[in-house]
């Protein structure tokens, strides 16, 4: 049976000049765990240009047949 992997990542999130916000996808770090992730990501938030950054996981669906 395959190993079933999650992978982790934090993006920061900037408010554009029309007052909408969007994710920094050039600045998305891979990241080792989730304990990880929310670190970089409360630094990311922190950091001038950007209003929030969000910490994930994604756990892939895998075929097991």
């Amino acid at each position: 049976m395959p190993e079933r992997v999650t992978w982790y990542a934090a993006v920061p999130i900037a408010k554009r000049d029309d007052g909408w916000v969007t994710c920094d996808y050039t600045q998305a770090i891979e990241c080792e765990s989730a304990e990880e992730a929310v670190q970089i990501a409360a630094r990311m938030a922190g950091k001038p240009g950007y209003s929030a950054a969000v910490a994930f996981s994604i756990a892939p669906e895998m075929d097991w047949d």
